[in-house]
């Protein structure tokens, strides 16, 4: 199979708040004991603002990981939700929200392959090592 070259297009993500912002003052955030202790699966959320009603929220694969290595650490869960509270729900192509570790800017940063041959690299595992 050859690579096919084409006009990168980014994928639109629509950010839609923190799920602080999304249940309110007066809401609260929960996780779904469930989905918490089975690892293989993402972490879910209960979000429910001050009027009672709630929605489900599933974490990204990646903070998923990090919030059961960071319980498994000690954190509290109130910990972890507060910062959870924080982050960033996305929403994709597919119409699904779910909560994400920031991403940074969001722009694309390319490097001319002259500009990174001049760059000293001594092996793969120097990139492993971060």
């Amino acid at each position: 199979m050859a690579l096919k070259f084409a006009v990168y297009e980014s994928t639109t993500l629509t950010d839609l708040g923190t799920p602080a912002t999304a249940v309110g003052k007066g809401g609260s955030l929960a996780f779904i004991p469930k989905n918490l202790a089975k690892i293989g699966t993402r972490v879910v959320l209960v979000l429910k603002n001050k009027a009672g009603e709630s929605t489900v929220l599933s974490c990204s694969t990646a903070v998923s990981a990090m919030v059961r290595k960071a319980l498994d650490g000690g954190m509290e869960k109130k910990q972890a939700l507060a910062i959870l509270s924080k982050l960033s729900i996305l929403e994709g192509e597919d119409d699904v929200p779910y909560l994400c570790a920031p991403a940074g800017d969001g722009t694309l940063e390319e490097f001319k392959v002259e500009e990174l041959a001049k760059s000293k690299v001594v092996s793969y595992e120097e990139l492993a090592a971060f």
